[in-house]
């Protein structure tokens, strides 16, 4: 298996380019006290995706339609498909243990009792509510 040290991106070029990311679009790097919230589809957006997971403490996750294994190992439609970059950077145990994770993200938030914050994309097949 090639985990690369328990996932200890931070240092590797995936971790130096979501820091730009962040410095350049948000202009703060997630903490405790400068939390994100992203709201589905976070996978398939570039070559970052797992990179996603080094800011536990301060980036909150919902699930889209993209964190679906059947969209999201899509490799005819996405240039740059998650199944792809846990391919070229991990193997095959990381991207199911990815799959396992979004699984059991949620489907929405609510922030400070005021906003509902739920993905728009979500297909009956990808969630079951009970």
């Amino acid at each position: 298996m090639n985990t690369r040290s328990n996932l200890d991106m931070r240092s590797g070029e995936g971790g130096k380019e979501i820091q730009k990311t962040f410095t350049r679009c948000m202009f703060r790097l997630p903490s405790p006290r400068n939390q994100y919230l992203f709201n589905g589809d976070w996978v398939d957006r570039g070559d970052c995706g797992v990179e996603i997971v080094l800011y536990p403490e301060a980036i909150f996750l919902n699930r889209g339609n993209h964190e679906a294994t059947d969209v999201n190992s899509d490799v005819d439609t996405y240039a740059m498909c998650f199944y792809k970059e846990c391919m070229q950077k991990y193997d095959r145990e990381i991207y199911d243990l990815f799959s396992e994770a979004f699984a059991a993200c949620p489907i929405a938030t609510v922030i400070n009792n005021k906003f509902f914050v739920v993905h728009g994309g979500l297909c009956h097949k990808y969630v079951k509510i009970s």
